[in-house]
């Protein structure tokens, strides 16, 4: 296996066709079929379903182009450092965010990077802070927003603040109450996400304490999907503010605050332990900080 194998399997992963993906890279299609069939006999597996529109991943393809992502992106990173100054902030930095932040954070953060350090490349993913967590240790982050993040020695985590989590109404099923009790909130029909996301683990063992579980109507990871839901009035939601606010709807929602901090998250920024900081990751951290901490101080006094 070397590294213009990785190449060439994510671009016909992401093409989904060997043919497009000979063209994209400008090499004869039979060639690049005989790196991917050199591939598949080294590791034993098939990486590919083909079919007549092009080609999926199999399982075991989806666990190497996880990998591969993150291969590569090591390389790509490590040609950055080795050819930087000791000095330059430049280079590429991969981080990740949770829905609930990314549309609120990604263009306030590309914008200040853009004005303060413009060498600076950034690709985001968004996802759920525990498939987050798996892509910075598989090496295809560099940093990451994550919640409720657990100590682990291949990591290192900065704790940036505690971000509350309301009750998420429609106009049309609004409690008209200042604050809701947690007893109270086990009766209420509530659209959680599945678990491990943080907010459900956090309602779940809150309920628990007091010897209840929670009324759940719907479970959905989506956060857009879950807010279109409770727009539609099927149920409530428990969420961060910042979900709300970033779903371009804010005004169709009532929000009640939750008594007592037993359904919140510690938001938190990480990174491996073991690779090196470079200076465009440490720039883009700090920047982050400032926005994500100035976010969850909103969510603390809505």
């Amino acid at each position: 296996m070397d590294i213009k194998q990785l190449q060439y399997f994510v671009r016909i992963a992401e093409l989904g066709s060997v043919s497009r993906a000979a063209d994209a890279l400008a090499i004869a299609q039979p060639a690049l079929s005989r790196q991917v069939r050199l591939l598949e006999v080294e590791l034993g597996v098939s990486v590919f379903i083909r079919h007549g529109r092009g080609v999926r991943l199999t399982e075991p393809g989806k666990t190497l182009y996880e990998h591969a992502l993150g291969i590569l992106h090591q390389c790509e990173r490590t040609r950055d450092l080795m050819q930087r100054t000791a000095t330059e902030v430049a280079g590429k930095v991969a981080l990740g965010l949770p829905p609930s932040l990314c549309k609120l954070l990604a263009a306030p953060l590309l914008n200040s990077l853009r004005k303060m350090h413009p060498g600076i490349r950034v690709t985001i993913r968004e996802g759920l802070s525990s498939h987050l967590m798996d892509w910075l240790v598989g090496g295809s982050l560099d940093c990451a927003l994550v919640y409720n993040v657990s100590p682990a020695p291949e990591i290192v985590a900065t704790a940036l603040g505690v971000e509350p989590r309301l009750l998420v109404s429609s106009i049309g099923m609004r409690l008209n109450r200042k604050r809701i009790s947690l007893s109270e909130l086990s009766s209420v029909p509530l659209i959680l996400p599945s678990r491990p996301h943080a907010t459900r683990l956090s309602v779940d063992r809150a309920l628990a304490d007091l010897g209840r579980v929670a009324n759940i109507v719907a479970e959905i990871d989506g956060v857009p999907a879950i807010l279109e839901l409770v727009r539609g009035g099927f149920g409530h939601a428990v969420l961060p503010l910042a979900a709300v606010k970033a779903s371009g709807h804010a005004d169709e929602f009532d929000t009640t605050p939750l008594m007592g901090r037993a359904i919140e998250s510690t938001l938190s920024i990480v990174s491996a332990a073991k690779r090196p900081e470079s200076l465009a990751q440490r720039a883009l951290a700090e920047e982050l900080s400032k926005f994500a901490i100035k976010e969850i101080s909103a969510s603390a006094h809505a």
